[in-house]
């Protein structure tokens, strides 16, 4: 119920992402708790959660100082902030538990639907070239062209 509420919270813009991945890590570190897997007491889960924070927006200031960063870049810099972040704040905590927080982070980042997403890569490029006899090259190079879009850069040169 509790995660019905935080998704519709982010989803309505009442939420924003860097607050939904900190309550996260807090649920994470409540279930770590409960089944002995990392024991820590309700205060010092509220202050590693709170040193995640402070690592974030230390990081975050560090590599976006004095840059200008579109709106995807800069998503994305705040994303990588708070897995890197987070990493960090909670392997200082448990070094022993490395395999477990780096997992957690896997799974925080989408690493479990990535294969889903490259079958349907998959699926699709083997449509294109067989149904609508689609040549290999001609998807490289559109492939090419939606990643300079995507990034906001010309491709300079021709294939």
């Amino acid at each position: 119920e509790e995660a019905k509420n935080l998704s519709k919270a982010f989803l309505t813009s009442v939420l924003d992402a860097e607050d939904l991945w900190l309550k996260g890590v807090a649920g994470q570190l409540k279930m770590w708790a409960a089944t002995k897997k990392m024991p820590m007491e309700e205060k010092q889960q509220e202050a590693v959660v709170e040193r995640c924070r402070e690592a974030y927006l230390s990081m975050l200031q560090r590599h976006a100082a004095g840059r200008l960063l579109s709106h995807r870049a800069r998503s994305h810099l705040r994303q990588a902030c708070l897995a890197a972040a987070t990493h960090k704040v909670l392997l200082e905590e448990a070094p022993q538990s490395e395999a477990m927080i780096d997992e957690f982070i896997h799974f925080s980042m989408g690493g479990v639907y990535s294969s889903f997403m490259l079958g349907g890569l998959k699926i699709s490029s083997w449509a294109k070239r067989l149904l609508l006899r689609e040549s290999s090259m001609s998807q490289a190079v559109d492939t090419l062209h939606t990643i300079a879009r995507v990034r906001g850069c010309k491709l300079l040169g021709a294939v």
